[in-house]
């Protein structure tokens, strides 16, 4: 069997090393997957026992054990078996057995495992190695005393506890890359990657494979960035306004109404306890005095808010509204929902046009509102209650904010007038 593979200098190292525990530390599109199932199909070759886990089950069975059999159709096509029902690959007396870091737990109980490997460790469960490490142990089918090895690959993730592992277990071989090392990507795929980039750094550690643990880790609003936002506004020249809601749900949140334009802040208020009568009046009140006609949309939180939407669809015209689920599916990909969606849209207003009118409350909500990448590297915001841990409060107010971003903002009554010039013309 003569068979060459091409590999980039960082595989080379990983898949050659003579460690207990390597790691490959890179940046995403670095080769991380193909490596895994190179080693994986190699070492199935050899007659080893393995373990292999992937962030999910699909993840394993479609991306993962994939991989691995592609590589092995390459060096022993037809020789092997592939149950798909429970993830396992035979070969000889070589076998690999795959889980996901869904459950953990279904790894108890094997042995004589000389191979462990582990893909986007960093996106695990902190107690991983304390449950899959006790199967390398025993003898190999020689009667030897088997000598395992730890092999795992990841992008780094902000707040992950394999950072920190990294850091305290001196004796793992880490082996790192970037983006960039990858020779098979294209400038277009790298420049598309960029693209979706937010901040310095999620670039540090999704591009360049950095681990970011300093105070910025995670931040969506810096202070800098809040302090200077008015600089960015132009002239006010614009008196198209729109309405975010967050409704109040149960305990001590607060319904919170935002009206802005392009580059102000109008209108701030929040309620203790209103009932949905009397905050449909308020509203109703808001939208004659800025005019219907310059009105552009009203947004409500879809979670305490559908009766306010039905109430206010009656009072000024379903074409004004819209509910939003904050869990629900983002409109555009990259984010894992549409709460990340509009805080993200926020972020980018006031980078780009800047925004005035921001209170000290607001600021505070805001900076305390961070993200993570989810197991599916989409972009997540932290939950409010870890919010309200750090501020003392829910952030109701930077809710209203980031809902009012979640429509563009334009005049419907400009589109109203037009289709009616329109239907006057076609006759």
């Amino acid at each position: 069997m003569n068979i060459k593979f091409s590999l980039l200098k960082h595989q080379k190292e990983f898949i050659n090393s003579d460690a207990k525990f390597t790691c490959m530390l890179c940046g995403r599109g670095s080769g991380k997957t193909y490596i895994a199932s190179l080693l994986c199909a190699i070492s199935l070759v050899q007659q080893k026992r393995i373990i292999i886990f992937a962030q999910t089950a699909d993840a394993l069975r479609e991306n993962l054990m994939t991989e691995i059999r592609m590589r092995l159709d390459e060096i022993i096509p037809g020789k092997y078996k592939y149950n798909q029902n429970t993830s396992k690959i035979t070969y000889k007396h070589g076998v690999i057995y795959g889980f996901s870091y869904e459950n953990i737990e279904a790894v108890r109980g094997y042995t004589a495992i000389e191979l462990a490997i582990f893909d986007e460790i960093a996106r695990a469960p902190q107690n991983l190695l304390n449950v899959a490490t006790f199967c390398l142990r025993g003898k190999d089918r020689d009667g030897n005393d088997i000598k395992p090895k730890i092999y795992c690959m990841t992008t780094p993730r902000m707040g992950s506890w394999f950072n920190r592992y990294v850091k305290e277990h001196k004796e793992i071989k880490l082996i790192r890359a970037t983006m960039y090392d990858n020779k098979f990507c294209t400038e277009e795929q790298i420049e598309l990657m960029k693209s979706t980039v937010i901040d310095d750094n999620m670039l540090k550690q999704e591009l360049l494979g950095e681990i970011v643990e300093d105070e910025s880790a995670g931040v969506l609003f810096s202070t800098r960035l809040l302090d200077t936002a008015y600089e960015y506004c132009g002239s006010p020249n614009d008196d198209t306004y729109c309405i975010g809601i967050d409704c109040a749900g149960l305990g001590r949140d607060m319904n919170a109404v935002i009206l802005r334009t392009k580059t102000d802040i109008k209108e701030i208020l929040k309620f203790n306890k209103i009932t949905n009568s009397d905050l449909t009046r308020r509203i109703k009140m808001l939208v004659e005095s800025y005019g219907l006609k310059n009105l552009s949309h009203i947004c409500i939180d879809e979670a305490y808010g559908l009766d306010l939407y039905e109430r206010l669809c009656e009072e000024l015209g379903k074409q004004y509204l819209t509910l939003v689920p904050f869990s629900g599916a983002s409109p555009e990909p990259g984010y894992a929902n549409n709460r990340a969606y509009m805080y993200c849209k926020l972020k980018k207003h006031i980078e780009e046009s800047g925004i005035r009118g921001l209170t000290t409350d607001m600021k505070d909500e805001l900076n305390a509102t961070r993200y993570i990448l989810n197991r599916s590297n989409k972009i997540q915001i932290i939950e409010k209650d870890e919010i309200k841990i750090n501020i003392g409060r829910s952030p109701d107010t930077s809710d209203a904010l980031a809902l009012s971003f979640y429509n563009e903002l334009f005049k419907k009554s400009l589109v109203t007038e037009r289709k009616e010039r329109q239907k006057r013309f076609l006759g």
